[in-house]
């Protein structure tokens, strides 16, 4: 304890810029998507509120702007601000890994986020390139040229007119089992203690209370006779979503406004801030299962500690061409299990994860020793220790593949697949032996 005291620096308030004397060496960041449309109750493009979105879950241009927003801002800290030339300032795949988990809102928050980071990636291009560069076949040339023309296009000297930036993005898939743990058919255990809390007090003592505070307007929205419905968790969540994803998107709520006033809005304000803060602490950091972090968060630590080392050799050799920075594009649970992770391991706090939070790890060298900090997405620092008590403190607590499985409990879920598997192989035999009957005929 006495070693931890005098190697651990917590400085959990204080925002600080680079220092001349460190260098940095890796950063890995987690970031959870923009602001998004509600995930549910949305019908020909209208909300349970009243109010007009694209479509359920997707990134609003305010999720966007944020994305954007948060990439500049790792530019100035990575490339500008930082003496090192931690990163280079235009795209290079042997520096930077992106990652992302498969939804829209995510992919296209990490692309927003690229746009802030490399903004000047395009390269010109030569007029050999430029001139050959139309549709192969010749009778569209003069369209094309007709186009680019109109378009003001004609003359711009990057292969994409716009100066878009086109970087690898490589998608997480359910059954890699990395750093997104929380769907049901994912990790069955899981969501079984999920489950706990949507049928816990806590939650019935919510809906009491809400109930009892915001007259008919429920009953209104839904419609039903009572508010039994409100007592179901998904429908409960469908409605205090709604409500945050509108109110931060800046909606102006005028049909509740006009029907029940302004003070039900601000009454649904507190109250949906209240549940999700709820739904997101019990769940990622839960009462009813001390290793929801550990499970959600051992692989994706266990790739950090190797980065980390990688760098830190890299380094030693003075070797300068080689994997600097690690991006992935999540959630809140996933940021969430990250912080019950480094709480269990190091006495991190945990604190809530709003749209466009984010989590860093950076690896720094200072004199001859080896640091870690972890930073929240306004660069305070929530822990900072040597690299040598970090990677053993990580590598005491976490879990192999094996343990996730056990703990998850796969077995139905495997039966599912066996049979799936013999269904398909199944379905093939007999569609080659219609394709044989079908020719012999």
């Amino acid at each position: 304890m006495i070693n931890i005291l005098f190697t651990l620096i917590i400085i959990s308030s204080q925002t600080r810029a680079l220092l001349e004397d460190e260098q940095i060496l890796f950063s890995f960041q987690m970031i959870r998507h923009g602001a998004r449309a509600p995930y549910d109750g949305i019908k020909n493009g209208v909300d349970i509120y009243k109010e007009l979105w694209i479509s359920e879950s997707e990134l609003t241009e305010m999720g966007k702007r944020m994305l954007y927003l948060l990439g500049v801002k790792n530019r100035k800290r990575y490339m500008i601000d930082n003496n090192t030339k931690f990163l280079n300032e235009y795209y290079s795949p042997q520096e930077i890994y992106i990652k992302s988990t498969d939804n829209n809102r995510t992919i296209e928050s990490i692309y927003c986020y690229l746009q802030g980071l490399y903004p000047n990636y395009s390269e010109k291009i030569n007029e050999k390139v430029k001139n050959s560069s139309y549709p192969p076949n010749k009778k569209y040339y003069k369209k094309f040229e007709e186009f680019l023309d109109k378009y003001k296009m004609n003359e711009n000297r990057n292969p994409l007119p716009y100066n878009m930036n086109i970087v690898p993005i490589h998608l997480i898939y359910k059954a890699d089992h990395d750093f997104d743990l929380y769907d049901e058919e994912l990790c069955p255990y899981r969501y079984q203690i999920s489950d706990k809390f949507h049928k816990s007090e806590k939650v019935l003592n919510f809906v009491d209370k809400i109930i009892n505070n915001t007259n008919n307007l429920f009953m209104d929205l839904e419609p039903s006779n009572n508010f039994s419905f409100l007592y179901e968790y998904w429908t409960l969540y469908k409605y205090m979503d709604g409500f945050f994803c509108d109110d931060f998107d800046l909606r102006n709520f005028n049909y509740i406004k006009n029907k029940y006033g302004e003070n039900i809005v601000t009454l649904l304000k507190n109250y949906s801030k209240e549940f999700l803060d709820m739904n997101y602490f019990d769940v990622s950091f839960s009462e009813y299962d001390k290793d929801i972090g550990l499970v959600s968060s051992s692989l994706t630590m266990n790739n950090i500690l190797n980065w980390m080392e990688n760098a830190k050799n890299m380094n030693e050799n003075k070797i300068d061409k080689y994997l600097k920075f690690v991006i992935y594009s999540a959630h809140d649970s996933s940021i969430g299990s990250l912080d019950h992770f480094m709480r269990t391991a190091l006495n991190s706090s945990v604190e809530e994860c709003n749209f466009a939070c984010s989590r860093t790890f950076e690896l720094y060298k200072k004199g001859n020793e080896y640091f870690v900090r972890y930073l929240k997405g306004d660069n305070s620092i929530k822990f900072n220790v040597t690299y040598t008590l970090f990677r053993k403190k990580v590598s005491d607590i976490m879990w192999d593949n094996n343990k996730i499985k056990e703990y998850c409990k796969y077995e139905k879920n495997e039966k599912k697949e066996e049979k799936k598997e013999k269904s398909r192989e199944k379905n093939k035999g007999a569609r080659s032996e219609e394709r044989r009957v079908g020719k012999e005929c």
